[in-house]
């Protein structure tokens, strides 16, 4: 029997050395861009800070329901690209164009 465990164990052994995990990357699974929009209000740049993190509250959002929760995280996004500009004195509105990762 003592013999009968070893070659089990060295058979476990041989398989685990077989199994490989693929990369976090290569998991990466995204969809088609999509378009937010958020606006905000403040001086010295705490306007366009409140309309970014609108903005991105949009995005993720609308990433869950288009996708599904998993999309929904705005740090999985690729491709991101921001456009903010001042429409007012004390008003700022940023868009944020990405692709929803999971």
């Amino acid at each position: 029997m003592v013999n009968g465990l070893k070659l089990s164990a060295l058979l476990g052994l041989t398989a685990a050395a077989f199994v490989t995990v693929a990369p976090a990357e290569a998991r990466v699974v995204c969809k088609a861009r999509i378009d937010a929009i958020g606006t905000g209000q403040g001086l010295f740049g705490e306007g366009t800070e409140n309309a970014r993190a609108a903005a991105i509250a949009n995005f993720e959002s609308k990433a869950s329901s288009r996708f599904g929760y998993r999309y929904g995280t705005f740090a999985n996004a690729r491709g991101v690209h921001w456009d903010c500009k001042k429409n007012a004195i004390l008003q700022a509105k940023c868009v944020v164009t990405g692709s929803p990762c999971r």
